[in-house]
């Protein structure tokens, strides 16, 4: 009776031993794969945003702490000019200059936000002439603003905007990644500063 209880005991234990090494084998494969495999960023929490306000600039909006920002020569003197523009960098991110003018995204992430007299008056009127090819559009808001966000390419690099009319002026919101799995990974930093925007 005592030699059927020790070994009844003895297969417990080799189960217990079987199954301990098994979630030893799953967790130490789970660790490698996480270590070695491209890490896509979080999304944006508030703890790691920082907020873009400027007394004449009529918005502000959040953005990632450790991003680079650089306006527009034409806005440092103080005075709304007729279009300016605020780049917003990832870090790491390498742009290279056109011959034409403008520049590439060759690695990483740039958000670009641009205000610009225009003569429309609603956002529908702007998907007309080459903006007719404009793909998935879908109607948002930013702030009390009705919006448009759609995808574009038209040279330069494809992107995403976030645009809408107000007081005269055209606001665009867009975003430029070098590859679909960056765009993915910074995807959620781009919706934060849509989402942000507020006229003060």
């Amino acid at each position: 009776m005592n030699h059927k209880n020790q070994q009844g005991f003895g297969l417990v234990e080799a189960i217990l031993v079987l199954v301990v090494l098994v979630a030893l084998a799953v967790l130490g494969w789970y660790i490698f794969n996480r270590q070695t495999a491209p890490e896509l960023r979080p999304v944006v929490t508030d703890e790691s945003t920082i907020g873009f306000s400027e007394e004449h600039i009529p918005y502000s909006f959040m953005y990632p702490k450790t991003w680079t920002v650089e306006k527009s020569q034409n806005l440092k003197d103080g005075a709304l000019p007729d279009q300016y523009s605020i780049t917003l960098s990832a870090p790491q991110t390498v742009l290279v200059e056109q011959p034409l003018g403008g520049s590439v995204v060759t690695k990483g992430v740039r958000i670009v936000v641009v205000d610009s007299k225009t003569g429309l008056t609603s956002i529908k009127d702007r998907f007309t002439g080459i903006y007719a090819t404009a793909q998935n559009k879908k109607d948002v808001s930013v702030g009390d603003q009705s919006a448009v966000q759609f995808s574009f390419s038209y040279e330069s690099d494809p992107g995403i905007y976030t645009e809408f009319v107000k007081n005269g002026r055209l606001y665009s919101i867009q975003f430029f990644a070098e590859g679909d799995e960056m765009a993915s990974g910074y995807i959620a930093d781009y919706q934060k500063i849509v989402s942000s925007f507020v006229f003060k």
